[in-house]
């Protein structure tokens, strides 16, 4: 499964911005930092983004429903992969469960700043309300904004969720295109708790600098076209 392309700021719509039109778009863009991210879970997941006080969430994607790959002969057997963007101030928020034996997800989020893992220090979490669904994907997002609502007005976020190892170990073996950095981090396994995992890092532009550097060229060429209109 593939999320939405991640789309930026075209030549035209900066063009236009210059002259006032489509300004907001633009500048609006600018400020969101794109990501690539490549997901797996044991057995399932969900992958949002969305605000820290639980006010507002966006579905992403998840994973196969059933108890088998697609592709692949597992659920966790090969990642799928997501093209998302992050807000000013947003984060990522993975929800995953387990259907029977061992349960966990493991994954990366690259981007211009660098790539985020799933390893301890990155990750906080906390426990759904949610039933475990087992096998099938319901749509969770009503429960999750109170849950993530509760967790983070009454500060029961925990950190360094469990990890059973890097990419690798046991019982997966390697996951192809997962760099050796991630790590599997326990949910509860034999249908336990749904988990909610939200990622440490909070959004930021893209590059330092690039809205007030785009605001500034903005204003510099819209007093630019006032003189050359008033000349003309």
């Amino acid at each position: 499964m593939r999320g939405s392309p991640s789309r930026r700021v075209s030549v035209t719509t900066f063009h236009r911005c210059l002259f006032g039109a489509a300004c907001g778009l633009a500048l609006t863009r600018a400020v969101a930092q794109s990501f690539s991210a490549q997901v797996t879970a044991d057995n399932h997941y969900q992958l949002f983004v969305g605000d820290s006080a639980g006010t507002q969430l966006t579905l992403v994607g998840q994973n196969e429903s059933g108890s088998t790959g697609s592709p692949g002969a597992y659920n966790w057997s090969e990642p799928e992969s997501w093209n998302f963007q992050l807000s000013l101030g947003q984060r990522i928020y993975v929800v995953a469960w387990d259907a029977g034996g061992q349960g966990g997800w493991m994954g990366q989020f690259g981007s211009v700043a660098g790539t985020l893992f799933s390893k301890p220090s990155s990750w906080r979490y906390a426990t759904s309300s949610a039933a475990n669904p087992g096998d099938s994907q319901p749509n969770l997002l009503p429960t999750l904004l109170l849950d993530i609502a509760s967790a983070s007005s009454g500060g029961s976020w925990m950190a360094n969720p469990t990890s059973s190892g890097a990419n690798g170990t046991g019982p997966w073996g390697t996951i192809p295109g997962i760099g050796s950095s991630a790590e599997w981090l326990n949910v509860p396994s034999n249908f336990g708790p749904v988990t909610i995992f939200r990622s440490e890092f909070v959004g930021v532009p893209e590059a330092p600098g690039v809205s007030a550097a785009i605001a500034a060229g903005v204003m510099g060429a819209a007093v630019a076209s006032r003189r050359i209109r008033r000349r003309g």
